[in-house]
C-alpha cells in the first residue's frame, strides 16, 4: 500500500516545502528586520534604570498633521524605539539592511525618520509649551555596520548596536528626575 500510494505522499511532501519555501519567501524581510529590531532591544537593556525604553510606538493623530516642508499629512507613524533619560530623549530608528543599502535608500531612509520625528514633536506638543518642547536626539541604527560617525543628514546620526549604550550614556545630562518622570508619562501614554 504504501508502495502504491508513494507517488501521492512524495507529491504532498514537495508541495509542502514549496508552500514552506513560499511562506519563508513572503516573510524574509519582517524576519529579518525582527531580528534587527532584538539586537538593537538587547543593546538598549544594557542601559541603568535612569533610562526608560518604549518600543513600538504608535502614534496617531486626528486630524491628520501637515508636515508643510513635504506637502504630505501624517495621519499615524510608527516608531521602533524611544529611549527617556538624564541625557535626553531618544528616537531610535532600527535598519537590518546592507552597509550600501543604508547608502542607496539614504533619501526614503531620511524621510521616514524625518516624518516619525515631526510626528513625535507634535505629540509631544500637546504636553509642552511650544517652545519646552524637549530636543529629540533621532539615531538610525545600522545592524550590519555604518562608519563611525556617520550621518544621514545634520539631524539624524547613524550607530551600530555596539556603539548604541555610548551614544546615548556618554552626553552631558540635560533633564532633571522631574523633566524625565514628566517625559516618560506623556510617552506612555501612547502604549
Amino acid at each position: 500500500m504504501l508502495i502504491r500510494k508513494r507517488p501521492e505522499l512524495v507529491n504532498k511532501g514537495c508541495n509542502n516545502i514549496i508552500a514552506n519555501h513560499a511562506f519563508i519567501a513572503d516573510n524574509l524581510s519582517f524576519y529579518i528586520g525582527a531580528i534587527g529590531e532584538e539586537t538593537v532591544i538587547a543593546a538598549l537593556s544594557r542601559l541603568s534604570d535612569e533610562y526608560h525604553l518604549f518600543n513600538d510606538v504608535n502614534l496617531r493623530f486626528h486630524p491628520p498633521i501637515h508636515w508643510r516642508e513635504m506637502n504630505d499629512y501624517i495621519k499615524s507613524s510608527q516608531i521602533d524605539h524611544i529611549v527617556v533619560g538624564p541625557t535626553g530623549l531618544f528616537l531610535v530608528e532600527t535598519k537590518n539592511w546592507k552597509f550600501s543599502d543604508i547608502e542607496t535608500k539614504s533619501d526614503k531612509l531620511v524621510y521616514q525618520v524625518r516624518r516619525s520625528s515631526l510626528a513625535l514633536w507634535f505629540y509631544l506638543r500637546r504636553s509642552y509649551a511650544r517652545n519646552d518642547v524637549p530636543k529629540t536626539h533621532t539615531v538610525v541604527v545600522s545592524v550590519q555596520g555604518c562608519r563611525p560617525g556617520q550621518k544621514l543628514d545634520r539631524h539624524i546620526d547613524i550607530t551600530t548596536p555596539n556603539r548604541l549604550y555610548e551614544y546615548i550614556t556618554k552626553r552631558k545630562s540635560i533633564l532633571s528626575t522631574d523633566a524625565v518622570n514628566k517625559l516618560v508619562d506623556v510617552v506612555a501614554l501612547t502604549v
